[in-house]
């Protein structure tokens, strides 16, 4: 096949590869825009090695890192209220596994809500995020000074987090081995580390196949439990732990986004709902999405 150096496993750089999802006819080869929800058309690819899927034809490094720092998600900050009630739950969780509220590291940390949070928790707090206008947003409204980048900035020291949070990062990164490996130099010694990511293997994923809620091209990995739990394996992780992650919306943005699969009714149910001032409701929600607890010895 022509293009099969280009849908080598980004992972592993296997050439052996099963399609997942073929392209769309309607698919259009487009940058990559981080700032969307738009539904993925393109091919989907599972490396026959490793195990892992992945977007195909893989975005370069550098569209990557372009995209995450330039982009503007209006959507993301009209959902705060909601999603800090989420990352409430989300530090209870970390505050039953961590051996004390020490030094909390988020990764890809967005805005900065979990920090806030977990400054009036009493942990000393150190964000990063590549998106500028978010870090700047953190600075204006938290009085946060987050750190601009990734997982590789220079100032974030070795060996000195007692928990990392990497919430809906994963799936987007250029090379998840590495970014766990750093992860793992990153943490204390028995520093608890907690992903969340969509998974691929879970019954939302099987059922609704191609009109899954998290096949989206933002998304360029696509992780089951059995692929990341090896992935943390290698990178010197133990103890894994993985359960079902919860997360609170408002029922608005639920059928906003059933329009992809059930058209326009989908619509019809979000314009009564308005109506009826029920599209405030706040919901939890399942939809495959999982969180995976690791420690380091």
């Amino acid at each position: 096949m022509k293009d099969k150096a280009v849908i080598a496993c980004p992972l592993c750089a296997s050439p052996s590869y099963a399609i997942v999802y073929p392209r769309l006819a309607k698919h259009h080869e487009t940058a990559y825009a981080p700032a969307t929800s738009a539904r993925e058309t393109g091919m989907i690819a599972r490396c026959n090695d490793c195990a892992v899927v992945y977007k195909a034809p893989f975005p370069k490094p550098k569209e990557l890192k372009k995209g995450y720092e330039e982009s503007i998600d209006k959507q993301y900050l009209s959902l705060l209220s909601e999603r800090r009630e989420s990352f409430r739950e989300v530090l209870r969780l970390v505050e039953s596994y961590a051996k004390r509220r020490g030094r909390l590291l988020d990764i890809g940390c967005g805005e900065g809500t979990l920090l806030d949070i977990a400054r009036e928790r009493n942990w000393e707090v150190t964000g990063v995020e590549p998106n500028k206008h978010f870090v700047a947003w953190a600075k204006k409204n938290y009085n946060l000074s987050i750190l601009q980048g990734d997982a590789f900035n220079k100032k974030l020291k070795k060996g000195y987090y007692d928990a990392i949070t990497l919430l809906d990062v994963i799936e987007h990164v250029h090379n998840p081995q590495e970014y766990l490996n750093r992860c793992y130099e990153l943490l204390a010694p028995g520093g608890i580390i907690f992903i969340s990511t969509p998974d691929f293997g879970s019954l939302p994923s099987k059922v609704m196949r191609r009109k899954w809620f998290y096949i989206l091209s933002i998304h360029v990995f696509y992780f089951t439990r059995q692929t990341l739990s090896r992935i943390l394996h290698k990178a010197g992780f133990s103890n894994i732990r993985v359960r079902k992650y919860l997360l609170k919306t408002s029922l608005d943005y639920v059928l906003e986004k059933s329009s992809n699969y059930i058209g326009s009714a989908g619509m019809l149910f979000r314009s009564a709902a308005r109506a009826t001032g029920l599209h405030k409701l706040p919901i939890k929600y399942w939809l495959g999405q999982s969180i995976f607890i690791a420690e380091k010895n």
